[in-house]
């Protein structure tokens, strides 16, 4: 849904962005589009029973995340699924988008932010998750209303990030 909204109010310069990356040429929000889906869903594949207090156990070291990147990187686990399902080196660019930093084109930060950022899907599942489960009213938010309020936001170097708009509604570009 965010990267929807997103995309419906900001297409033009989001797809100019993404074309930059060789493997978006083609297709660039249909292919972003996937990748923050699957992004999103396998984020913390990782993550293994009683979350991070298991981890130097199970996870040997490498923690959940690096366990994450295994799972969705390397063909014996899901990456050659991933790479048959869609093209040669898609598992790569997931892997990417879930690391962040150096090794992600600078172009995919945007994808990265609505799976992994500061107004992210992952703390929004959680937080309303959680004080469903608990029976809390602390971590419920309007998540819709956020999601309508998404923007883009161009920082230095011309790399898109999300943004959040005031009124949730964008002015039209011209």
């Amino acid at each position: 849904r965010a990267f929807d909204q997103v995309a419906a109010n900001r297409g033009a310069p989001l797809e100019a962005n993404l074309k930059k990356v060789a493997e978006l040429r083609q297709k660039p929000l249909a292919i972003a589009r996937q990748l923050v889906r699957l992004a999103g869903l396998l984020h913390d594949i990782g993550h293994s029973c009683f979350s991070h207090a298991a981890e130097t156990v199970i996870h040997d070291g490498i923690g959940h995340e690096g366990f994450t990147f295994k799972l969705v990187e390397e063909t014996e686990f899901l990456g050659g699924l991933l790479d048959k399902l869609y093209f040669v080196g898609f598992a790569s660019l997931l892997g990417k988008v879930l690391r962040g930093g150096p090794v992600m084109p600078p172009q995919l930060k945007v994808l990265k932010d609505l799976v992994s950022g500061e107004m992210d899907a992952d703390r929004s599942d959680y937080l309303l998750r959680d004080s469903h489960h608990c029976g809390v009213e602390y971590g419920r938010f309007d998540h819709r209303r956020m999601i309508q309020c998404l923007d883009l936001n161009e920082a230095d170097g011309g790399v898109l990030e999300s943004a959040c708009t005031e009124t949730g509604f964008t002015p039209s570009r011209h």
